[in-house]
Order: structure tokens, then sequence, then C-alpha cells
């Protein structure tokens, strides 16, 4: 619900996310390395189904929000749930993975990463404000 700017990247949450060049557009189209992520519907891009509602897709790796996917062996639980490298986000409640735990609608701090679900987001050195969006852990190196 407002503007980050941190080593020269901007970003704006319930709008447009700028990082590392790419273009996030929250609530409608996400655009990741040419690739284009609708929200709300189905689309496909280089083979690769993006169920929506709540479902992006970065470097091969599904966020689901409400339901349960598999992607690459890995089962994603959602209701505010996303999968990253093999690390799981839980948005409302606590996950611990590979010894790391995330903690949503709150505070969470893992390997010097802050988490905060309903408010800003770090994510090694990188701040990004968001509501309910997941923690790209990807694109954040």
């Amino acid at each position: 619900m407002g503007v980050g700017m941190i080593q020269g990247d901007v970003y704006l949450m319930m709008g447009i996310c700028m990082i590392q060049g790419d273009v996030y557009l929250i609530m409608g189209v996400d655009m990741i390395h040419g690739d284009v992520y609708l929200r709300i519907g189905v689309g496909i891009k280089q083979g690769d189904v993006y169920l929506m509602m709540g479902i992006g897709m970065i470097h091969g790796d599904v966020y689901l929000r409400i339901g349960v996917g598999m992607i690459q062996g890995d089962v994603c639980l959602l209701i505010g749930v996303g999968m990253i490298q093999g690390d799981v986000y839980l948005m409302m409640g606590v996950g611990m993975i590979q010894g790391d735990v995330y903690l949503m609608m709150g505070v969470g701090v893992i390997q010097v990463d802050i988490y905060l679900m309903m408010g800003v987001c770090m994510l090694q050195g990188d701040v990004y404000l968001m509501t309910v969006l997941v923690s790209y852990r990807v694109i954040c190196t």
C-alpha cells in the first residue's frame, strides 16, 4: 500500500512492482522475465499452465493461493501458502520447512530475513510492501 525504494528498485503494492527490471502487476497481470501471468483466469506460457485466483509462477516455481498444488514433487497447501525454491511460506499461521520458520500475519526472522504478511517483507536486503503477496525469494538475490 505504498512505495519502497531499495537498491534502486521500486516496489509498488496494490499496483505495479518493479524488481530488478521486472514489472509485477499485483491485481492483474504479472510480467516476470518476459512471461505473462494472469491472476484471475488461466494462462499458458512456455508449456506451463497457470491457474489463477492468486497463483503466480516464477522460474518454474508455482505459488498457489487457494487450493492444493503439486509441482516438481513439492506440495503446496493453499489458503495463503506459497512455495519458492523448496521453501514454504504460510500466510495465516506458522510453517517450519528446512529449519526455517515463517510467521504470517506477524513477523518472522529467518536467516536475517524478515517476513511481514500484512505489511513489509524484507528478503536479503530487499524490502517488499505487500498485502497478500508471496515473498519472491528467487528474485531477491
